[in-house]
Parts: structure tokens; sequence; C-alpha cells
């Protein structure tokens, strides 16, 4: 797929401005530990996968690369539709666009209907790709009915 010039970092916290909106928020804890605070915005405030909407990560402890890949894969994986081609083309995106998290940083990912995901996060250009299917699958990690967190999902849509 095709990979989209990446505005500079600075530039890319421009969503702010257009999508104000907080849908909700929770935290993601794994064995009773806090991992992230999750915060999905939108321009209105209400949340569909056919528009634009932003899920903001503000990490509670360091969390490599290596592991946010993993587990985003799982889960895309867990959600279904996707073969191993797909899978091992969407772990290069994700190596391409994502770095370690330290306690404390935010980091955001942009969802525009056109089909176009954003990476945003520190001290890091911005990667965006034109992807549908990448940009679905990796948003319903959180907001599909097949999440692994259901209780955030609930919590994220304001429920």
């Amino acid at each position: 797929m095709l990979l989209i010039a990446s505005p500079p970092h600075g530039e890319a916290q421009h969503w702010r401005g257009q999508m104000p909106e907080l849908v909700g928020q929770g935290t993601l804890s794994v064995f009773f530990m806090d991992i992230y605070l999750l915060k999905l915005y939108s321009q209105d405030g209400t949340f569909s996968l056919n528009r634009d909407f932003v899920l903001e990560f503000t990490y509670k402890r360091p969390v490599s690369k290596d592991v946010i890949i993993e587990a985003s894969l799982d889960e895309m994986k867990k959600a279904g539709g996707a073969d191993e081609a797909q899978l091992a083309s969407w772990r290069d995106k994700l190596d391409s666009a994502l770095i370690d998290m330290e306690a404390d940083e935010t980091a955001s990912v942009i969802f525009l209907e056109e089909g176009i995901i954003t990476f945003v996060s520190p001290n890091n250009p911005a990667v965006s790709f034109q992807d549908p299917s990448f940009r679905n699958s990796f948003a319903l990690i959180w907001l599909g009915d097949k999440t692994s967190h259901p209780s955030l999902r609930k919590k994220l849509l304001g429920k």
C-alpha cells in the first residue's frame, strides 16, 4: 500500500482542532498493571468507524515497540479477516510507525474516513498509510465487537 508523506511532528497534532470532542476514555490494565490511558476523540463526540476519529494513548509505564507490535497483531488476528500475508504487511507498517514508549508519554493514532491512518508519537515524525483494511483492523482492536477488552470499549464509546 501507499506510504503517505508525513507532516512534521508538531503539525500532526493539528487533529485537536479538527476533532476536539472527547467520546470516552478508559485505562487498559493487564494483570492488574495499568498500561495506558486511552481516549477516543471525534468531531462531534460520537463514534463511527466510517468517520474521522483519533485514539490518544498516554502510557503509564514503559512499553517496547516490539511488545506493542506483537500485541496489536495478536488482536488484529483474533478479530479475523486477515491472512498471514496481510499480517506480515501490517507488521512492516507497525514497525515503521511505532517507537518504544516511556511512562507519561503520549502517542496518537488518527483515523480518516478516506482509509488513511496516521501514527503520531513523541520525537518521531508522523507516519501515514492509505490502507482502509489496516485502518479498520487496527481500530477494531479497541472499538470492535470482538475486542479482548469489552469494558474498555464501553468506556471509550461513552457507555
